[in-house]
């Protein structure tokens, strides 16, 4: 705006002057003087004009120029401190350096730095840089609100005190004492926020106002840098806690580059696989066996392209030594602030303690299901060959009364029917022995043991039995108690086939629908009315068993049949995937 001024004023204060000193010479000059008199008096004033002229616009140009150097020494002073604070990230340094450059710029005696302290809410000496330093520290805390420090804090507000010996406010009476008269206050600023307060004090030197201002920026550009530290300490702690946490994990936790190179190695991961830190670092993936290495690339490939975890995955990974061990594996993508998928991260869980104990926990329920198993052939040969015996008992004594009253042919009928029922009873005490054979063997397996019954059932029985199993029941896993069920189930099924249904083929079918594994037992045989049978069911107890053997495990029996038709008994089986 001054300079517009002085541009548009050299332009027409000279025009207005000549226009006004040629009138004054016209006519006032030349009829008093005369002629040439009047030009001389006109090139007199014309030089003096030109001499004021002259100085009035080299003074203003001198001042600006000054202001220009002080506002370039300023910026200088604040583009060094900037590149002072910025150089470290380190608390202690930056103040310290900050301020002994505050005091270079300002061509001054001493320098303090306070901050803030949350929890207290009082500020607290950090640094001091200059004369007496013992001195300035009398008082090295205080509460918000109270001397120079506590004010600024408060207001915000710059504060300049030319005469510190008379201002009240002042507390620290030892630096009177050592000459110091003037001091200037300035807030430290983060995101509209004092976070400290700088003093400059000096026993002699008055601060200009733009000095103030000048210590004032700067008193902004330390503040931000005082909060960049705090943050950078968190991340350092926070960074710290992490690791820490990392390394006293149990679990092996594992970063890698997208080739699979050993990028960390935790201590977890030491334990388990048996690798060091030092040796892991660099190599690619080496606790994968290689039979598996494909499958470990083809995962890599998906977590790239797809972005998302996969998690608990179980498999096997190898140890230094070539044990082959149980694992749990957790796979994430790393990304950059580009949310670009840059490395991996593996979190493996040692199974080999699960693995034993869920190994015991299934011999002891096999152990458990034989025991049950037990007792209940003890009490199906009670209702059974109990009857037998029974019956073979009253036969005996009615076929000797009969035989004393020589009544021989009521005898020979009589033990006719006794051969008969024994024939029965024996197959019945071999068919509960294949059983007992059925049930050591499903140890190995629902389904071998199946096949192995069969076989030994169509030698005995001259019923061509078979087995059809959909393909989904390659992932199924059965409990032991409910596979001994479910085989004990299948083989009453099949004694009723070879007692009753006169049948000569049977087809024992295993498939899967919805959250159920179905077992149907189909005959070809004569039939029968189901209505019938639940009629006779006090002596005929076979699907009753069959039934209660179900409900053991939480499934259920249909029976299905017609005269001369055949039968269908389908067995309700609730799965437990793997």
């Amino acid at each position: 705006m001054q300079f517009r001024t002085l541009r548009w004023a050299t332009i027409w204060l000279p025009v207005g002057f000549i226009v006004v000193l040629e009138l004054v010479k016209n006519f006032v000059l030349e009829p008093l003087f005369g002629q040439w008199v009047a030009h001389l008096i006109t090139f007199g004033a014309v030089g003096f004009g030109a001499g004021i002229l002259s100085f009035v616009v080299f003074r203003a140009v001198d001042q600006a120029e000054s202001r220009l150097r002080r506002q370039n020494r300023d910026l200088a002073a604040l583009n060094d401190i900037s590149r002072v604070v910025s150089g470290s990230l380190e608390l202690e340094a930056i103040l310290a350096r900050a301020l002994e450059k505050v005091l270079d710029v300002l061509e001054t005696e001493a320098g303090e730095i306070y901050l803030l302290d949350e929890a207290s809410q009082e500020l607290v000496f950090k640094v001091h840089r200059g004369l007496f330093p013992q001195v300035f520290q009398e008082i090295s805390r205080f509460p918000v609100d109270e001397g120079f420090p506590g004010l600024v804090a408060v207001t915000g507000e710059a504060i300049v005190v030319s005469d510190l010996a008379a201002d009240p406010r002042f507390k620290r009476q030892a630096v009177v004492a050592r000459g110091f008269r003037v001091m200037a206050s300035v807030p430290l600023r983060a995101k509209d926020r004092v976070i400290g307060v700088m003093n400059v004090a000096d026993r002699s030197k008055v601060y200009t106002a733009e000095q103030v201002t000048l210590l004032a920026a700067i008193g902004n550009q330390i503040g931000v840098a005082v909060e960049n530290a705090g943050l950078h300490s968190q991340v350092q702690h926070q960074a710290s806690y992490l690791n820490a946490l990392i390394e006293s994990s149990g679990n092996a936790i594992i970063t890698t580059d997208l080739e699979g190179r050993v990028l960390s190695w935790n201590r977890g991961a030491e334990l388990i696989y048996g690798w060091g830190k030092d040796e892991a670092i660099g190599q690619i993936i080496p606790m994968v066996p290689d039979h598996l290495r494909e499958e470990a690339y083809r995962w890599m490939d998906q977590l790239v392209q797809a972005g998302k975890p996969k998690y608990n995955i179980e498999t096997v990974r190898s140890r230094k030594d070539g044990e082959l061990i149980p694992v749990m594996v957790t796979v994430s993508p790393i990304r950059d602030t580009s949310v670009k998928v840059v490395s991996l991260l593996g979190i493996s869980t040692d199974m080999r303690d699960k693995k034993r104990l869920e190994q015991e926990l299934l011999r002891q329920q096999r152990a458990l299901a034989v025991l049950e198993e037990r007792e209940r052939l003890a009490r199906e040969l009670h209702d059974s060959l109990g009857q037998i015996l029974g019956y073979v008992n009253t036969q005996t004594q009615a076929a000797r009364e009969l035989l004393s009253r020589g009544q021989t042919a009521a005898v020979d009928t009589h033990l006719k029917r006794l051969a008969e029922v024994a024939q029965d009873a024996h197959a019945d005490v071999r068919e509960y022995i294949l059983s007992l054979q059925t049930s050591a063997a499903s140890e190995e397996g629902l389904l071998p043991a199946l096949e192995g019954y069969l076989q030994r059932f169509s030698q005995n029985s001259g019923i061509q039995p078979e087995l059809i199993v959909a393909d989904e029941l390659a992932d199924v896993e059965f409990r032991p108690g409910v596979k001994t069920q479910v085989i004990r189930i299948v083989q009453e099924a099949l004694t009723n086939v070879r007692k009753h249904a006169s049948a000569e083929h049977v087809w024992i079918t295993f498939a899967v629908t919805g959250h159920e594994t179905r077992a149907t037992i189909a005959d070809d045989g004569c039939g029968f009315d189901p209505a019938h049978i639940a009629a006779r069911d006090g002596r005929h107890f076979g699907l009753r068993i069959m039934r209660e053997r179900a409900e053991e495990f939480g499934g259920s029996i249909q029976v299905l049949s017609k005269p001369h038709e055949g039968t269908k008994v389908i067995v309700a089986i609730p799965l437990r995937k793997e």
